[in-house]
Formats: structure tokens, sequence, C-alpha cells
């Protein structure tokens, strides 16, 4: 199955075969529209809460592809409570560097990238 997904040369995602999104060969969540990360970023945002609102808040997506979860849970935390959007560190982790240059280009300067 790693073969077939991740190789560089002929897997689906590792050869940038991979056609994601309403023309493509599937869509996710992420691939409609932002609701999805407004959502994770509610969520996101009751977590600080509750952790006391700390200065450091730590976030992680594995898989990040281009990035387009990332951008939009980050429009909504700096939209829905600029503080926890101050506060918010988020590391992306992409294996394919064709997603990570894309991503970059797509996501704010607070992303660190990974």
């Amino acid at each position: 199955m790693a073969r077939a997904l991740y190789d560089p040369e002929q897997g689906y995602y590792g050869a940038a075969k991979a056609r994601v999104g309403r023309g493509g060969d599937f869509f996710t969540n992420v691939s409609i529209g932002p609701f999805f990360g407004c959502l994770l970023a509610r969520q996101f945002i009751e977590m600080w809460h509750r952790l006391g609102g700390p200065a450091d808040f730590v976030l992680v997506e594995q898989g990040a592809h281009h990035g387009d979860c990332a951008a939009d849970v980050l429009a909504a935390l700096r939209e829905f409570d600029p503080d926890c959007f101050a506060a918010t560190t988020l590391w992306l982790v992409e294996p394919f560097a064709a997603c990570r240059r894309t991503r970059r280009r797509r996501c704010t300067p607070s992303v660190r990238k990974k």
C-alpha cells in the first residue's frame, strides 16, 4: 500500500497523480470550502480557553497536503478569537516537497513549516 500511494515515481500521492477536489478522484470536507476549518477552529478555541489561555498553543496537522485546512483554521481563529490566534503556532507535517511548496504560498506567515 505504501508503494502504491507514496512511491515517488508511481505512487498516487508520491508522483503527484492525486486529483483531490470536486472535479478530482475524491473530495473531503476541506475540499468543498472553509466550514470544516471553522468548526475545528471553534473546538481549538474552546480547548485553548479550557487550558487557561496559554501563551504558546501548538497545533499539529499531519499530512497537511497543500495547507487548505490550515489556512481555513487560521482565518477562523483570527476572526473568532484574536487572542487565541496570536498564541497559536501551527506545525504542518507533509512528506511531499511539491505539496510543501504549494502550502508555503497559501498559508500565512503564522504557519511554521516542517
